[in-house]
């Protein structure tokens, strides 16, 4: 197996699914565009107000995004709990300032600022911020030979036959590299 680095691959991915909690308690999924910060240890998403996403975690701040290799044989789930930034009701306010700072980061210059800060406040954006998370890797090794692959953390019992290895975790579990704190 080749190293598998979760860090790399929440900073290169531009799709991923966030996972809040509903009020029945079942979660709730949304395709999502995260931005990584590795220095701030965050993720960010633009999100609307008054969308599930937003008044779920308005009510139960906890959440988790899960990014995918472009392979689709390794994968990263980070957990922890939001702050919200906004929405805005001033186009030069610090909520929309803090959107501007995201879609920069995560999309590079957009061609019209002015327009996109006036389409913060009418649509009521609001920045989803993913804090203080433990950050689970899985990269599942395929014996294509045979036409199958396991994946998942050590001792899990996930799916394939036991021929296919897991990645193998140090006593303790994962690394603590891969926590954020």
């Amino acid at each position: 197996m080749t190293d598998f680095d979760p860090r790399s691959l929440l900073a290169e991915s531009r799709l991923g699914v966030l996972a809040t909690i509903k009020s029945s308690g079942l979660p709730q999924l949304s395709p999502v565009t995260p931005f990584y910060d590795r220095e701030a240890g965050t993720i960010s998403v633009s999100v609307t107000e008054g969308r599930a996403k937003t008044a779920n975690v308005r009510r139960d701040p906890r959440a988790a995004l899960e990014v995918t290799h472009p392979e689709g044989w390794a994968w990263a789930t980070a957990e922890g709990t939001v702050e919200l930034i906004g929405p805005g009701d001033d186009p030069d306010g610090p909520e929309v300032d803090a959107l501007v700072d995201y879609y920069r980061r995560a999309a590079g210059e957009h061609p019209d600022w002015r327009e996109y800060r006036e389409v913060m406040v009418s649509d009521r954006r609001v920045l989803l911020v993913l804090r203080r998370a433990c950050l689970w890797p899985v990269h599942a090794r395929v014996n294509a030979a045979a036409g199958n692959a396991r994946a998942g953390l050590a001792g899990d019992g996930g799916p394939g036959p036991s021929r296919v290895r897991e990645i193998r975790l140090p006593p303790g579990g994962a690394p603590a590299a891969w926590r954020w704190r």
